[in-house]
């Protein structure tokens, strides 16, 4: 059967209604059970490992006021403010690791019901409540999923809205001739059949809508799932939709809605991308290894071994079992194909203009895979094997989370600012690279409640770049000029320079301060000390 039948608006007698329900009840309580171990292992030791200086630079940014983000701090942050904003409010559960991390934890677990939603969405009527929930168990034990579920920065919440603009897209495609009406009208009566209908529709536009600009002002690496939702509709609009005008038109009117919401950002983002300076110059560079590591690190998460082996050939079997049976399904195909693959390359593409390919970048474009593996799965016979290989993916996932809870390694900050805290006095100085770097050491060790002063490197090299210091965040130590540091550092006895990245990158501007009297290292943090002549 074609999908594009639309042949879900059929009204459905009261008698088939509770028939239905009391058959999804089976479902329902299988996805509760999906859902609550989800949720165990995005909140299993959430805070635990210390805050590293990204997750400390959210703090600073939360704490400050919304007049603020949304005004002058705008620009001191590459990403858009609305991130920082939700976590300002929920500030109200406190600012330990554990409460900071917990709105990602939160976010995590929604997606895991939205991945339901979409793998079911795209699935055979047949076998959709199955597919939705073999997807979202393997979405809720991704080791990967996961990690970034227990981290306060966005790329969570990118996931989660995004997922929510697939979810309603595929409604829209999978019903182009009721998405091709009018969507802002309703039928005369939503309790008839098409009153039901057109509400549905109406409110999986608004949907789209909305997710797509939340997940916009999240963070700017979330034009590429808008861009590939963009190519995938329009690939389906001149092939499998039958180029109707009218959903041409609705889906035009959509985006020009969320460009219009965008619009506040865009010159932001433009400037960002003509800068000169903001050149991304801590992420290496893209090449295919990079991707066949992001691959590795989504679906596997550990390195392979003979286990892991088996586990990715059964993996891509089971996703070219799911093109096999999504064949003749081509919303299916496309918006796996388009978010799933088309996300990771896309990012790859620009990354080629300029580095911004990390893995934490494209974790959105792990449940449209996951719902492509999850048909593979479905279409595996007889139902022993198919179950044993369900379980067997399962539980390698699972083993996965195990070992990611001790791979996974945060910048200590909370030792590093507890050796200095043990060492400092009054007239000491102390000199951070670049900001972020300072908010993770001051979570732990508050400027208000140390006696010595603090500077930071890129504070000194400002004027230099003609007041436009929030590009100072991407600058290197070696941009900072050794007379300046000089000159900050007279009159001090005792300077520490604290920081996280190599020496190579930093030593010739601070050899002024001689050699170190002693050395203090955390991980990739280093505490220098520096006794200064008299």
């Amino acid at each position: 059967m074609n999908e594009s039948a639309d042949a879900s608006t059929t009204p459905q007698a009261p008698a088939a209604s509770a028939a239905l329900l009391e058959r999804r009840g089976p479902a329902l309580l299988a996805l509760a059970v999906v859902v609550l171990i989800g949720t165990a292992l995005r909140f299993y030791r959430i805070g635990v490992l210390p805050l590293w200086r990204d997750e400390g630079a959210t703090l600073r940014f939360a704490r400050r006021t919304l007049g603020e983000l949304w005004g002058p701090l705008a620009v001191l942050e590459t990403n858009p403010p609305l991130y920082y904003s939700v976590q300002r409010l929920w500030l109200v559960f406190g600012e330990s690791e554990a409460a900071l991390r917990s709105l990602s934890a939160v976010l995590g677990v929604a997606s895991i019901g939205l991945t339901y939603l979409l793998a079911a969405g795209l699935a055979a009527p047949e076998v959709r409540r199955r597919t939705g929930l073999v997807a979202a168990a393997l979405y809720a034990v991704a080791a990967m999923q996961i990690e970034y579920a227990q981290e306060a920065r966005a790329y969570g919440m990118m996931t989660t809205f995004a997922l929510g603009a697939m979810v309603c897209l595929s409604v829209l495609l999978r019903h182009p001739i009721a998405a091709s009406r009018l969507w802002w009208k309703r039928g005369d009566n939503p309790s008839t059949a098409e009153g039901e209908a057109s509400l549905r529709l109406g409110l999986a536009w608004a949907g789209y809508i909305l997710s797509s600009l939340v997940m916009l002002y999240t963070h700017n690496t979330a034009v590429v799932p808008m861009a590939c939702i963009q190519l995938l509709t329009f690939t389906w609009w001149l092939t499998a939709g039958g180029r109707r005008w009218g959903f041409f038109g609705n889906w035009f009117a959509a985006n020009v809605l969320v460009l219009v919401g965008w619009a506040w950002w865009i010159p932001r983002i433009m400037g960002q991308a003509t800068n000169r300076l903001q050149t991304n110059w801590w992420i290496p560079d893209a090449n295919w290894g990079s991707v066949w590591q992001s691959f590795e690190q989504i679906y596997l998460y550990d390195h392979l071994n003979r286990i892991g082996l088996v586990a990715l050939a059964l993996g891509l079997i089971t996703m070219l079992l799911g093109l096999l049976a999504w064949r003749k399904r081509p919303v299916a195909l496309l918006m796996c194909l388009g978010m799933g693959v088309g996300g990771i390359m896309l990012l790859y593409a620009l990354s080629q203009w300029r580095p911004m390919f990390l893995t934490r970048a494209v974790i959105w474009t792990a449940p449209a895979m996951f719902a492509l593996m999850a048909a593979g799965l479905m279409s595996i016979r007889p139902t022993p094997l198919r179950l044993g290989v369900v379980g067997f993916l399962l539980l390698l996932s699972t083993k996965n989370v195990h070992s990611s809870y001790a791979l996974i390694e945060k910048s200590p900050w909370d030792r590093a600012a507890d050796y200095v805290r043990d060492h400092d006095e009054a007239g000491d100085l102390l000199v951070f690279i670049w900001e972020p770097h300072d908010t993770a050491f001051d979570y732990y060790y508050p400027q208000d409640t140390g006696p010595a002063d603090r500077i930071g490197l890129v504070d000194l090299s400002a004027a230099e770049f003609d007041g436009e210091a929030p590009t100072a965040y991407f600058i290197t130590l070696e941009r900072v000029a050794r007379d300046r540091l000089e000159e900050r550092a007279k009159g001090y006895q005792t300077v520490w320079l604290i920081t996280s990245r190599p020496a190579e990158q930093w030593e010739n501007s601070v050899a002024v301060l001689g050699d170190p009297a002693s050395i203090g290292k955390f991980g990739r943090i280093v505490v220098r000390e520096y006794r200064l002549a008299e």
